[in-house]
């Protein structure tokens, strides 16, 4: 009876160990924890402004605390002071430093040199990290910085996750995406689950089709085990796409 039990738990546990590897992993910048009562806890968050000069960090520093939000501010100033007071912190107890420490307001505009326009960046020398001293209820500070117009955005600190090996979509694994087994992607996931130096774009061509002459569809192509009518120009109007 013992040796069909031990038996019995050698799979078992073989099991559990390959279910625990496939689930996801979460990596954070800072630490992100869930109060009792559902609050997400942290100590830093972002803020995006949509004007510059929230605070004037000096040349050679990399930070400044809470007293050196500028009166240009005020009212932000005084949102944070409030959140700060109703939990027992104070304003130089805060570290205040810019998202990317060497980014410009005048870094925004480029040349393209393929149309030869001017285009506009996203400016990030606007965004600011938050650090206070201990884990605080960050959405109640990011809800009540997002009421005001000189806030662009704010949220809390990047997660990454690991995606697991295999989806855990619903209907991956109830048999609804059969198709993805029909490809035999999950060979592919083993070789590669996507490469982010790759770069692509999604052309779109729109034509006059009042003007051209319709010719029928002669043959059709396979694409992955369905059958989808080919494309062809018509002889008649070269141009036309059906």
């Amino acid at each position: 009876m013992k040796k069909h039990s031990f038996l019995f738990w050698i799979p078992l546990v073989v099991i559990l160990q390959l279910n625990f590897s496939v689930n996801a992993q979460i990596f954070s910048e800072a630490p992100v924890t869930i109060s009792d009562n559902g609050e997400r806890l942290s100590n830093m968050i972002y803020v995006k402004f949509k004007s510059s000069g929230f605070v004037e960090i000096p040349e050679g520093s990399k930070s400044v605390n809470g007293n050196s939000i500028t009166n240009k501010f005020s009212r932000i100033r005084n949102v944070i002071f409030d959140f700060c007071k109703n939990r027992q912190l104070e304003l130089p107890e805060l570290c205040i430093s810019k998202a990317i420490p060497n980014a410009k307001d005048e870094d925004t505009l480029f040349t393209d040199i393929t149309i030869g326009e001017i285009r506009k960046l996203p400016n990030l020398a606007r965004v600011y990290v938050i650090e206070f001293p201990t884990q605080i209820d960050i959405e109640t500070i990011i809800d009540e910085l997002c009421k005001h117009e000189e806030v662009e955005y704010a949220h809390g600190p990047v997660q990454l996750v690991n995606c697991a090996e295999y989806p855990n979509d619903q209907h991956y694994t109830n048999g609804d995406q059969w198709y993805l087994n029909t490809i035999n992607a999950p060979n592919a996931w083993g070789i590669s689950k996507g490469n982010t130096n790759i770069a692509y774009s999604r052309h779109q061509f729109v034509f006059d089709y009042s003007i051209y002459t319709p010719v029928p569809i002669k043959y059709s192509v396979s694409l992955i085990g369905s059958t989808y009518p080919s494309l062809r120009f018509s002889p008649v109007s070269p141009g036309l796409i059906q």
